[in-house]
This record gives structure tokens, sequence and C-alpha cells, in this order.
């Protein structure tokens, strides 16, 4: 048993690292004062795999704790994991909404001058 938590404890330190990644990436996306097409097409794609990031997670976290004997260090661990997910979530389809108005602003000023 104790082969298989260390086992799991990899695998979550992977989506822990890919975490760390779209964090990362995000920072430089939050940087930058416009966006091409080509970014928020590529932060949607991003954002894709961050859902199935958190399913995975969830997965292995659920079998850490179901083995462990004391479950409440997993539980800090998933706390954790969701604070710092949810938070760059957010963030991120914050940043697709405002693109999506400002283009859509546009597009609508752009429709109005060729009337």
């Amino acid at each position: 048993m104790e082969t298989k938590v260390k086992e799991l404890i990899k695998k979550r330190a992977s989506c822990k690292a890919k975490l760390t990644l779209f964090s990362n990436y995000l920072n430089v996306v939050l940087s930058c004062t416009r966006l091409s097409d080509l970014q928020v097409t590529e932060l949607e794609t991003r954002l894709d795999k961050m859902d199935l990031l958190f399913n995975d997670y969830d997965k292995i976290q659920g079998e850490i704790e179901l083995l462990m004997e004391d479950p409440a260090e997993a539980l800090g661990d998933r706390e954790t994991f969701q604070n710092q997910y949810f938070s760059l979530v957010s963030s991120a389809r914050e940043v697709q909404r405002h693109h999506s108005e400002r283009r859509a602003s546009v597009l609508l000023r752009l429709s109005i001058w060729s009337l």
C-alpha cells in the first residue's frame, strides 16, 4: 500500500507542476496590454486542458485520501491545489470575457460606421 501511495504522490506532483506551468503562462498573458485572437485561442485551449487537469488531480487525490491513515494532511494539499486552481482559472476566464467584450465593442463600432 505504501508503494501505491508513493506512486500516487508522484502523479499528484505532476499535476501540481502542470498547474504551475499554467500559472507562469497566465502571468505572461496578464502582463500584455492587448491580446491577439491567436493568444486568446491559445488561452482557451489551455483552459480546456485545465479542466482535464482538475479531474485528474481530483481522482489521484481522492485515492491518496482513501489510502492514508490520516487524511487531514492530504486534505490540506487538496485545499491548496483547489485554491490555486480556481484562482487561476477565474483570472483566465476574466481575460477571455474582457477580450470578448472588447471585440464586440469594436465590431459594433465598425457596423455603425458602415451604415
